[in-house]
């Protein structure tokens, strides 16, 4: 399977952390050796390692966050499913500020890395 930053445009990947990039690559090495062990969890990465693994992508992204570095993140088997992160929040308008009420919009983000 190739490695998704792979699909990346040129100057997006040109942004990458070279370390997310080595993760990457590591974690495809290993992968066929976690799909035992690991299908449907939630991975991190790093040097070839898993340093951490979660039910749940938030808990994987708290639990790289507090490790540190770049690791490359996956649910292992299914790498290739894409999914949506929605945040919503309420703000304040500043009535000073404008003239007219300001609509609310709901916003989305998918993520397919």
């Amino acid at each position: 399977m190739d490695k998704l930053t792979d699909r990346l445009p040129a100057r997006q990947r040109a942004h990458v952390h070279r370390d997310f990039l080595a993760n990457e690559e590591s974690y495809w090495m290993v992968r066929d050796s976690l799909l035992s062990s690991h299908t449907g969890k939630w991975v991190a990465v790093q040097a070839g390692k898993v340093i951490a693994e979660a039910d749940d992508v938030f808990d994987i992204l708290d639990r790289a966050a507090v490790i540190g570095g770049h690791p490359y993140i996956a649910q292992v088997g299914f790498e290739e499913r894409p999914f949506v992160i929605r945040r919503m929040f309420a703000a304040s308008r500043e009535a000073a500020y404008v003239t007219c009420q300001l609509p609310f919009m709901d916003a989305g983000m998918s993520v397919g890395i």
